[in-house]
């Protein structure tokens, strides 16, 4: 875990709830929750990262790996993990009643993700 950090910087917050994310041995997943009555169900093998550099001890900074280390200090030379998945490609999200957040910013998080949403109930959804 301490050499993922270092070598592609430190993880950002879940990009659906705001918790922190968890590597279990496989993967990243998040243990947040969407709501009083909903878990967060994020999960993934690349998981969004700072774009800030990491911020080293200066008793790491003055070791001898310290120029490998700083090498990866800006995010632009950082190896890339591969393309982001969108997690809710392929499912339709009817949005009604009151929200937590407005239904715009519902949708633009569900549209970035890969969701689309209807206004309607139209046959068999998933999730409302």
């Amino acid at each position: 875990m301490v050499q993922d950090v270092l070598f592609f910087g430190p993880l950002d917050k879940c990009p659906l709830c705001s918790s922190n994310l968890e590597f279990d041995g496989k993967r990243y997943s998040c243990k947040g929750f969407y709501s009083e009555w909903s878990s967060c169900t994020f999960k993934t093998r690349t998981p969004p990262r700072k774009e800030e550099p990491l911020k080293l001890p200066d008793s790491v900074l003055n070791s001898s790996v310290a120029e490998f280390l700083k090498k990866h200090q800006d995010p632009s030379r950082r190896p890339c993990q591969g393309a982001p998945i969108k997690h809710l490609a392929g499912i339709v999200v009817s949005l009604s009643g009151r929200l937590s957040r407005t239904h715009q910013y519902w949708k633009r998080e569900i549209e970035k993700h890969g969701g689309k949403v209807s206004s309607s109930v139209e046959g068999r959804r998933a999730y409302l």
